[in-house]
């Protein structure tokens, strides 16, 4: 993973900050697995994003379609993919305060449904799951953005993730630090317990 961020943030100032973070938060792997066995389970969808939600015009409820990836994951997994910063910031031109912004709302409408239906969940349980979540996802896919940012079809398709490209380091660098912030203060489970 550190070949994939020297290579897409070659250039940029804060590639050692950002490598940094990536190798604390590997280094917090087994935090990570602890938050992630006390985030509830549930039935994801798998392969959320805008092309497979529905909107209602009637009452504006979304309908998830194509649920050929359902698996069981966690509460809060399917939110870190139709947040998706990788499509907002690269492949939209969003900036990072445009993104934080809409992710901020999601995840407040994402946690008011599930407390209302499920009051005996711990709001800040999902939402560190959430933010951990997305910080790995991101970094996880880094490879497949290098892939298509050097397979661009055009030069004015390669400006625009180049542009962008600063701004998704600002989101890495941004939740990187906050998902170190998480696992700082996640107590380690021994191996007894």
């Amino acid at each position: 993973m550190n070949n994939a961020i020297q290579a897409f943030f070659a250039e940029h100032e804060d590639r050692e900050r950002l490598l940094g973070i990536v190798r604390n938060v590997a280094q917090g792997a087994n935090k990570l697995g602890q938050i992630e066995a006390v985030t509830p389970p549930t039935l994801a969808h798998g392969d959320t994003h805008a092309g497979n939600i529905l909107i209602s015009e009637k009452d504006r409820r979304l309908y998830l379609i194509d649920w050929g990836k359902a698996s069981s994951s966690r509460l809060g997994y399917d939110l870190v993919k139709v947040a998706a910063p990788w499509t907002h910031i690269l492949g939209r031109g969003g900036k990072f305060a445009e993104y934080t912004e809409l992710e901020s709302f999601l995840l407040s409408e994402y946690l008011d449904g599930i407390c209302s239906f499920l009051p005996e969940v711990e709001r800040s349980v999902i939402e560190r799951y959430y933010y951990l979540r997305s910080f790995v996802e991101v970094v996880r896919i880094l490879p497949l953005i290098i892939k298509r940012y050097q397979s661009a079809p055009s030069k004015k398709h390669r400006l625009k993730l180049e542009k962008n490209r600063k701004e998704l380091a600002r989101f890495l660098i941004s939740q990187g630090e906050q998902a170190l912030s998480i696992l700082d203060r996640t107590a380690p489970i021994s191996p007894s317990a």
